[in-house]
């Protein structure tokens, strides 16, 4: 199809391959699968390709957004602080090295740390703040830095020498290059440094998680042969192999999938027994029916008291501690008021904080005793304008009170 043609409506047969398609990038979107990280080098080159840019010379992998976002941010403060150096001697490293530049034959796991990554380390843990450490553990960003020292040193600097042995002017530019990104952290405030990490995040392409948008070409590409999209199969071809990525000018940024995703029955991020979301480096999502919480409410439970309710601010993460402390342990616990009581059970209501709609429960007693001969307590949550058990134990079936009028409740 050419790009004159305008498209009317898609034909049966096009509107059957939909499905298909559906499917095909739902499994991409939620993929747990590893990095691939030689396949995204090479569609990443592509896309670069497709836009007319001169395709990066340098390619970073890191296990998270978050790690990423701190990555990146590393990388852009060395290659920044790199050509300050270089203009100092008069000198471009990277293109007038006196040692030719190599291919790269393998990956040195372990090149020399310096007090330099000692202080990197210390500063970028401050720095980011309370906001990013919820999220992400200290030695999780020393893990970071290191791995920004050990992929400089791979992608950079061992290329430039035989082995790990460099010329002692590329040496020296590379040390005053790390100890001037020291310096630039040092002369940050907190905010500041938080703020460039996260406008890291911002910079970032969703890759697998764009599954949405890229299944849209991808279905008018190869079912409905609308060529123009053509163009963006190198971004296609990206999602199928990497979580987010970054492009930058000159060097690409990838970073794994989520290893673990959990979702409840209407398929959002949940998880009432630990992370929603995990990647390879431990950064986690947590969350309770698609509503993000604090790690905490999920690991330490026992955190989660009456007055931790009380005092929760946000409304919905409120509800989500009640669910997880227990309806039946809440009634008990905390202070309601018997609204009223009927052949079906008591109604149980609590005033809530300003304009936030009151906290209604039905206590039902089954009519069916235990074995032990005792009848078990129920409760149930109910709607705020509920006003009596019998409307609140209807609408727990999905029916109004005139529907449902058993002779024997069980």
């Amino acid at each position: 199809m050419t790009e004159e043609q305008k498209i009317d409506k898609l034909t049966p047969e096009q509107e059957e391959e939909m499905p298909k398609y559906v499917e095909k990038w739902t499994k991409i979107g939620l993929c747990c699968d590893p990095l691939n990280f030689e396949a995204s080098k090479e569609a990443s080159c592509r896309a670069y390709k497709e836009a007319e840019l001169e395709p990066p010379k340098y390619f970073f992998q890191f296990q998270s957004p978050i790690s990423a976002a701190v990555g990146g941010y590393l990388i852009k403060l060395f290659f920044q602080s790199l050509s300050k150096v270089e203009a100092s001697v008069n000198s471009n490293v990277l293109e007038t090295t006196s040692l030719p530049r190599k291919e790269k034959t393998g990956r040195i796991e372990s090149p020399p740390s310096t007090n330099e990554f000692k202080r990197i380390k210390t500063l970028m843990t401050s720095g980011l703040g309370e906001k990013i450490s919820r999220s992400v553990e200290p030695k999780t960003i020393d893990k970071v830095v290191d791995e920004v020292r050990i992929q400089i040193f791979n992608e950079v600097i061992a290329p430039l020498g035989n082995g790990s042995r460099l010329d002692t002017e590329t040496a020296n530019v590379f040390r005053k290059t790390w100890a001037m990104v020291v310096d630039d952290l040092t002369n940050k405030d907190n905010r500041e440094t938080q703020n460039e990490v996260w406008e890291q995040v911002r910079a970032q392409v969703w890759g697998s998680h764009d599954a949405a948008g890229l299944s849209f070409y991808d279905f008018f590409l190869n079912v409905v042969g609308l060529e123009c999209c053509r163009r963006l199969e190198p971004l296609m071809d990206i999602a199928k192999n990497c979580g987010w990525w970054a492009p930058y000018e000159g060097y690409v940024i990838f970073q794994d999938r989520h290893q673990e995703l959990h979702r409840d029955e209407r398929n959002r991020i949940h998880n009432m027994e630990g992370p929603a979301i995990m990647y390879p480096d431990g950064f986690s999502v947590y969350a309770v029916h698609g509503v993000r919480v604090n790690r905490d409410l999920i690991e330490k439970p026992e955190t989660n008291t009456v007055e931790a309710i009380r005092t929760e601010e946000n409304a919905e993460i409120r509800r989500i501690r009640i669910e997880i402390y227990g309806f039946e342990n809440y009634l008990r616990d905390d202070e309601f008021e018997k609204q009223a009581q009927d052949d079906f059970g008591t109604l149980w209501r609590k005033k809530m904080p300003g304009d936030e709609p009151d906290l209604v429960m039905c206590e039902v007693i089954n009519s069916t005793p235990e074995p032990d001969g005792t009848n078990k307590h129920y409760v149930l949550p109910c709607r705020s304008d509920v006003r009596t058990p019998h409307e609140a134990v209807s609408q727990s079936f999905g029916l109004t009170p005139e529907r449902y009028n058993p002779e024997k409740e069980s």
